[in-house]
């Protein structure tokens, strides 16, 4: 990965490293965001779906 022979600077890997730290951690939130965006429909329905059968189950079981 370096030069061999070569020393690395720690002022230009600290801040590199900071920067892709940086990067990584809002691409990360970037994704939960977009995934959580797409899931909620399906979260939605299955919310309304076990409505649904609570409320089913309450009239059954008021009879």
């Amino acid at each position: 990965m370096f030069p061999e022979g070569k020393p690395v600077s720690g002022k230009r890997l600290v801040p590199q490293l900071a920067v892709g730290c940086v990067l990584f951690a809002i691409l990360g939130l970037i994704g939960t965001f977009a995934i959580a965006n797409l899931m909620k429909p399906f979260f939605q329905g299955k919310a309304e779906e076990m409505a649904r059968k609570a409320q089913m189950r309450e009239k059954s079981r008021g009879r």
